[in-house]
């Protein structure tokens, strides 16, 4: 499917100081100019819902048929010596040169004017917290950082399901599952419910 330019794009209304308008007919805030300044924070709320823009396989790095792919080294009798060692995820988590191209490429497929591209993260659909695959194309797409659809809300889950999986109380491939299938469901399954995981005894040596 090929995407018209946002310029291109038929809308209502005019544009404000930063050459951005909100398109109440599809519930979008974009903007046209190039070079257009990056709103205050005070506008993070008016960025496209993620609901919108991740109707569209051209916003994921694959399709949809293959949304999501796990590390084979991250197994139910491997996270003692991988997600639940401290510093596991800062091992494996890709160099940005990596994924600032797969999200330059990513808005580039979705219209989205690289002015508003610290709106959204790069996601990894299965966290790598989780056992999801650091590099794989098909286990990244875009998600916007605030509101209820956002990465921060599912970056709390995902801790969440982390201790779960590391406390015994949740299965590592039921924990995978469930935030694949519907991450703002599991949140609101597990987001209170007490983790019994062990902090590490002090390094006394």
């Amino acid at each position: 499917m090929v995407l018209a330019p946002l310029s291109a794009q038929g809308h209502g209304g005019g544009l404000d100081k930063y050459g951005c308008h909100h398109n109440r007919k599809i519930g979008e805030y974009h903007c046209h100019r190039a070079g257009a300044a990056l709103p205050p924070h005070g506008r993070e709320r008016e960025a496209p819902a993620p609901q919108t823009l991740l109707q569209d396989s051209t916003v994921r790095a694959d399709t949809l048929t293959d949304r999501g792919t796990l590390n084979p080294n991250v197994t139910q009798a491997t996270i003692t010596q991988t997600i639940c060692v401290p510093g596991y995820t800062k091992s494996v988590r890709p160099a940005t040169s990596y994924t600032n191209g797969v999200k330059r490429i990513l808005m580039q497929r979705a219209g989205i004017n690289p002015a508003v591209a610290s709106y959204y993260e790069l996601d990894h659909i299965i966290p790598l917290a989780l056992g999801g695959h650091p590099r794989k194309l098909d286990n990244l797409e875009l998600q916007i950082w605030e509101g209820e659809n956002g990465a921060k809300r599912k970056d709390r889950i995902e801790v969440k399901l982390q201790c779960l999986v590391c406390s015994g109380q949740v299965k590592l491939a039921t924990a995978q599952r469930e935030i694949l299938d519907n991450w703002q469901a599991a949140y609101h399954k597990y987001a209170r419910v007490k983790c019994h995981r062990q902090k590490a005894a002090p390094n006394r040596r």
